[in-house]
């Protein structure tokens, strides 16, 4: 018998176990130090497991099926079932739809077709086994798609767009600087597929003009008549703030007065909200308010961000975008925003990517259709690769960045990219050259402190001494604000506001004492802990900043929701006292931090943390090699891919900081996220025969 620790607590949880340790402790020995806290539970068990029991519940759940293996007959099979059962649970933890097995009739007793009473499906082709809960969304998001694709839209006559597009695109564009928005091609051709597609996704890296491009599809589809009511989303608080103050950017780059419809869209910019909310979210009833029988009431509906959102929440958007009811149509446009290379979301799925792997081409019925919507502008789309099935993704190339001549962003676009064209190492070391210390470090573009030249720690100090040295910021945190907020005091938090989120430090992980929760305890001055506890925030002084952690519904405040804790005049006995400050759709909400839960210091995040968020400049924090390489700490390697790194350079956009070792960035930048879904083989079954003109 091992003498590992856990094997008592596997053998607690009843007799089944036991017979079943007795000859296999060893496969159970080795999976307790992965399981965590596993979501598998949440996928075969019948309940979910209360907070803190997640491994006895794992337990339980594996046991149920060895049990009831032996009693069928079948228990010859169980060591492979448990061996299976391991291999999913870990690949469920990391956000995969399933697992690939070489040979996976070992495990028949749990595997069955999509027609078998089986808890697992087995793709004949591919090897892919799955819970039946994913592969049912995952074919679930399939057909409303194909449906989606196949919806008829009423289009205006073509004299009439043409004559909006003029008005759009030549008289009155938007600008960038000082410059009108020129569209390349593929900008063009995204402006032209919204008019004709009830699905379109656009994707493109960091400066390409999303947002802008967005914004000029929803002044087209206005002025057509196309878009009396407009939804705006993203799946974080934070995210949808960023698409709202980039919907307002670019409307004041056409200046005043605003013409009519730019009025109307200003007024739906500034009610951005989290997808959650959009759909209803009931959080003591975990489920959504939209659905197919009451579905959104928008002719266009758009989501920012999309590479965050997982299976289970497209899977909610598509039903609440399709509406069954005879008398209420459904949205006619669905519109997803967001880069296709970041990384994906937490929860399950890489449905951004999923959804445009293999896009980059029209049917034959959507040339046809804006060969005569729009002739004129038939250069746009007639060198386009025809595919098979309609189009629905549009990749933006061009930077605007690079073409403003900003050199810091040029800079940092540059290493994105070469960080996604897995260059030779050579390569990354030109383009991330070596500062001295921190005092030498520009103040734009992209620099790398090595740590045996700079430690860590005086880096911190440095850091802590850069955000501390602004006089308005320092004089904003020695205020005492009224909780009223008056006109007055509402400047001062935006000026705060502006200034903490000028720049950030992002890390691979929450623990190690090169992440989040370490690096800010220092920053704080206390201890630093590398497991991740941190102090309560009664301990944090004014000028902290905060984030959310988990969904506070009570609150109205969402994971990801970011703060500061500043001094407040008591209105009764006039003392001072701290309070937590949060940017709403309302203004700003104030909480006392008693009995708050789920919040952390915020000077340092993580990079999943930072996801929806831009900063002038950030630091980026890689782990120590010898944490790496430490025993218990695979998951580290695991986390720092290729995906990881281009999503932290993409959140600046002036100035990166990279605090660590070249051999580090490099390996990680060699290890791209492969992450095992169904959704691409559920796209092409049921896309296959989808009609190539039913769009027109």
């Amino acid at each position: 018998m091992s003498t590992n620790p856990s094997s008592s607590h596997w053998s607690a949880s009843g007799t089944a176990k036991e017979r079943w340790l007795a000859t296999h402790p060893e496969l159970l020995d080795s999976l307790a130090p992965e399981v965590g806290s596993l979501p598998f539970q949440t996928e075969l068990a019948p309940e979910r497991a209360p907070l803190g029991e997640e491994h006895q519940h794992w337990t339980q759940s594996l046991a149920s099926w060895i049990t009831a293996t032996e009693k069928s007959g079948d228990g010859c099979h169980a060591a492979e079932q448990a061996l299976l059962l391991s291999q999913l649970a870990v690949a469920l933890q990391r956000g995969e739809t399933g697992v690939v097995l070489p040979d996976p009739s070992e495990a028949t007793p749990l595997l069955g077709d999509a027609d078998a009473n089986r808890p697992l499906i087995v793709h004949p082709d591919s090897g892919l086994i799955q819970p039946r809960h994913l592969w049912q969304l995952e074919q679930q998001v399939a057909q409303q798609i194909r449906k989606r694709l196949a919806m008829q839209l009423t289009l205006p006559a073509p004299q009439k767009v043409e004559s909006v597009l003029e008005q759009v695109l030549q008289r009155n564009p938007l600008c960038f600087g000082e410059q009108p928005l020129q569209l390349d091609s593929s900008q063009l051709r995204a402006v032209l597929q919204a008019l004709i597609s009830p699905l379109l996704i656009i994707t493109g890296g960091p400066g390409t003009g999303k947002t802008a491009i967005v914004l000029t599809i929803l002044r087209v589809l206005q002025r057509l008549g196309l878009a009396q009511s407009i939804a705006l989303a993203a799946p974080t608080g934070r995210a949808a703030r960023r698409l709202q103050e980039s919907l307002e950017s670019g409307l004041r780059s056409l200046g005043t007065p605003l013409p009519e419809v730019e009025q109307a869209l200003a007024t739906v910019g500034a009610q951005a909200q989290t997808l959650h909310r959009l759909l209803g979210y009931v959080p003591r009833q975990g489920r959504y308010r939209t659905h197919e029988l009451n579905p959104l009431l928008h002719d266009v509906v758009v989501v920012d961000e999309a590479s965050m959102i997982d299976l289970p929440l497209l899977a909610q958007l598509l039903r609440a975008t399709h509406s069954r009811l005879p008398y209420q149509p459904s949205p006619a446009r669905l519109i997803l925003l967001g880069d296709a290379h970041q990384l994906p979301s937490v929860g399950a799925g890489a449905v951004l990517a999923d959804l445009v792997s293999g896009q980059g081409g029209l049917s034959s019925g959507q040339q046809a259709a804006l060969r005569k919507l729009v002739p004129a502008h038939h250069a746009a789309f007639s060198e386009t690769a025809t595919q098979s099935t309609p189009g629905s993704a549009v990749r933006l190339q061009q930077s605007y960045r690079q073409a403003s001549g900003d050199s810091g962003g040029t800079q940092i676009r540059k290493l994105a990219a070469a960080v996604l064209a897995l260059p030779a190492s050579s390569t990354l070391a030109d383009l991330l050259p070596v500062s001295a210390n921190p005092n030498s470090l520009p103040d734009s573009g992209v620099a790398r402190l090595a740590p045996e030249a700079c430690p860590l720690t005086d880096f911190l100090a440095w850091w802590r001494e850069e955000l501390q040295n602004s006089f308005e910021f320092q004089e904003n945190l020695n205020f005492n604000y009224h909780p009223d907020f008056p006109e007055d005091e509402q400047e001062r938090l935006r000026q705060v506001f502006r200034h903490l989120n000028r720049r950030r430090i992002l890390c691979v992980t929450q623990v190690l004492s090169t992440g989040a929760a370490a690096i800010n305890q220092r920053i704080l001055g206390h201890k630093p802990s590398i497991s991740g506890a941190e102090t309560p925030p009664g301990h944090w002084p004014a000028g902290t900043p905060v984030i959310v952690t988990k969904n506070l519904y009570e609150h109205q405040l969402y994971n990801g929701d970011q703060g500061v804790v500043l001094n407040f005049t008591h209105p009764e006995n006039g003392n001072r006292e701290p309070r937590l400050v949060f940017p709403v759709e309302a203004g700003y909400q104030t909480l006392y931090h008693h009995g708050l839960r789920h919040l952390q210091p915020a000077y340092a995040i993580t990079v999943h943390k930072s996801q929806g968020s831009e900063y002038e400049g950030i630091a980026l924090v890689l782990p120590e090699r010898t944490e790496i390489e430490a025993s218990g700490t695979s998951r580290v390697q695991q986390l720092l891919t290729r995906e990881m790194i281009y999503t932290a350079l993409t959140r600046a956009r002036r100035q990166v900081i990279v605090q660590g070792e070249l051999s580090v960035f490099e390996n990680a930048v060699a290890q791209p996220t492969v992450r095992v879904t169904g959704l691409g083989f559920a796209l092409q079954s049921h896309l296959a025969s989808q009609p190539s003109g039913a769009l027109v």
